[in-house]
Order: C-alpha cells, then sequence, then structure tokens
C-alpha cells in the first residue's frame, strides 16, 4: 500500500498542470476554445457509470481532464463570471479598479508627474490614494471567500465529471492495444 501512493500520486497531480490552461498548442487564448467537445460527448448519459476500483477511477481523471480540459475550462469561467457579478461590492471594487488603472496611465502616459498648474500630482501617490480605498472595501467584497467557494465549486463538480465519465470505446481499445 505505501508504494501505491507515492507512483500514483505523482501522476495524478501531473494532470492538474495549469500552464496547459493557459493556451492552447499554438500559443494563443483563443485556441484553447477550439478542442471544446459537443455538449452530446460532454453529457453522454451513456458512458456515465460508477467507477469499479481506485485505478479506474483515476485513469477516468487522467484521462478525462485532458479530453475536456477546455470545456471545463469554459464552466469554470462561467462560474467566476457568475461569482464576480452576484457580489457587487467585488464587482465594483474591479470596475474602479481597472478603470483607475486606466486613467491613470491614459493621463500620465510615460512621464511620473502631471503638472495641473495648481497642483503636481504623481503616480505613486494616485495608487496610494487606491489602495487606501480599496482596504476597506476589500473586507467588504471578501474576495478570498469568493475564490474559495469558486475552487469549491469547481472542484467538486469537474471531479464529479471527470470521474463518473467512461472513456470511449475506442480511447479503451486503444489502450490495450
Amino acid at each position: 500500500m505505501n508504494s501505491f501512493v507515492p507512483a500514483q500520486f505523482s501522476t495524478f497531480t501531473s494532470n492538474f498542470n495549469l500552464d496547459r490552461f493557459k493556451s492552447g498548442p499554438d500559443g494563443s487564448f483563443s485556441s484553447r476554445f477550439k478542442d471544446l467537445r459537443k455538449p452530446t460527448d460532454f453529457l453522454d448519459v451513456s458512458r456515465m457509470s460508477k467507477p469499479s476500483s481506485m485505478s479506474d477511477l483515476q485513469s477516468r481523471i487522467s484521462y478525462n481532464l485532458g479530453y475536456f480540459g477546455s470545456n471545463y475550462f469554459l464552466i469554470i469561467a462561467i462560474i467566476a463570471l457568475y461569482m464576480i457579478v452576484t457580489n457587487l461590492p467585488l464587482l465594483l471594487l474591479i470596475v474602479f479598479d481597472v478603470a483607475s488603472f486606466y486613467l491613470i496611465n491614459y493621463f500620465f502616459g510615460e512621464s511620473d508627474d502631471l503638472d495641473l498648474r495648481f497642483l503636481v500630482l504623481q503616480k505613486n501617490t494616485l495608487y496610494t490614494i487606491i489602495l487606501v480605498i480599496n482596504l476597506p472595501v476589500l473586507f467588504i467584497a471578501s474576495p478570498f471567500s469568493t475564490l474559495i467557494w469558486l475552487t469549491l465549486i469547481s472542484a467538486a463538480l469537474v471531479l464529479t465529471h471527470a470521474s463518473i465519465m467512461d472513456k470511449p470505446v475506442i480511447a479503451a481499445y486503444s489502450e490495450n492495444v
């Protein structure tokens, strides 16, 4: 039993490499969505069954994370968008931060100072003001609890789907040959 854990666990955890979700084979983020599987393939009820053993569970998860990776990424993105939209303080905080950083970079350009005749503004001063405004709002918006919920819900959905979806017959046959 001791030899089971390190060897198979390292193989299992290697499938959680997040670098493969950043971009597709040609390097662009949009190419990641070219690998989306059809909903009929993703929700094929005839292939759903309980795994017979722990090794079967591991092989199903390993295969399905690679095969349905784009579908899982899309589901996680939709859940994240939903969580941000339903958490109004967090949404306002994100909009405020993006708008303020954009406007600071727009007005300052490459310089660090902005002369308004009666006042000289510095980039660092404005960034400090944004930080002071953001700290109390961060406690209200609770981004950490939102992130924990996103992680737990995504892991539950993805791992449940990956564990109950059996490999296609073609993939199971090619593995044995």
